[in-house]
C-alpha cells in the first residue's frame, strides 16, 4: 500500500485518487473559492456560500472610561465602526474574539448597529480601564456571501 510506504519514505508519490476518505468526512462545498484582504480586514469565501471576515488588533482608540460603572451605566469606549472587507448577503453573526488592555480589566463588547456591509461596536467594562490604556480587540463576522 503506497500510503503506508510513504509514511516511511519508501514509496512513490501518492495520487489524490488513491487516498480513501470515509463517507461523511468530506465537507461538500468547503473549498475556498476566494480570499483576500484590504484596509478593512481579511476574508475567506467558501464554495458552500459561507463567508468569514475578520479584523485583528483593532484599537477602540479611546479608553473605556465614560460612564459611572453601574449595571445601568457601565464604562464604555467610543463607538468603533467596521466596514467588512467584503459585504455579506445578509446580516452576519459577529463576535469579538479578544479584547484586552494593559490593566487586564474584564471587558465585553456590544454591537450598536449592524448591516450586511458594516457594524458598529463599543467596548464596555464595569471599571474604568484607565487614562493611558489602549483597548485592543479582534473581530470576526461569519455569514453568507451567496
Amino acid at each position: 500500500m503506497k500510503v503506508w510506504k510513504n509514511l516511511f519514505r519508501k514509496g512513490d508519490k501518492i495520487n489524490a485518487s488513491e487516498i480513501a476518505v470515509a463517507p461523511g468526512l468530506m465537507l461538500p462545498g468547503a473549498v475556498i473559492v476566494e480570499s483576500g484582504s484590504n484596509a478593512n480586514g481579511d476574508y475567506v469565501r467558501f464554495g458552500d456560500g459561507t463567508q468569514i471576515c475578520f479584523l485583528a488588533n483593532v484599537s477602540f482608540e479611546s479608553r473605556i472610561n465614560t460612564g459611572s460603572g453601574t449595571y445601568a451605566d457601565p464604562y464604555r469606549s467610543n463607538i468603533f465602526n467596521w466596514t467588512y472587507p467584503v459585504s455579506f448577503k445578509s446580516y452576519p453573526a459577529i463576535s469579538v474574539v479578544t479584547i484586552n488592555s494593559l490593566a487586564n480589566t474584564p471587558m465585553s463588547t456590544v454591537i450598536r448597529q449592524m448591516s450586511a456591509s458594516a457594524a458598529s461596536l463599543q467596548g464596555i467594562a464595569m471599571s474604568d480601564v484607565g487614562t493611558d490604556e489602549t483597548v485592543m480587540a479582534t473581530i470576526i463576522a461569519i455569514g453568507r456571501w451567496k
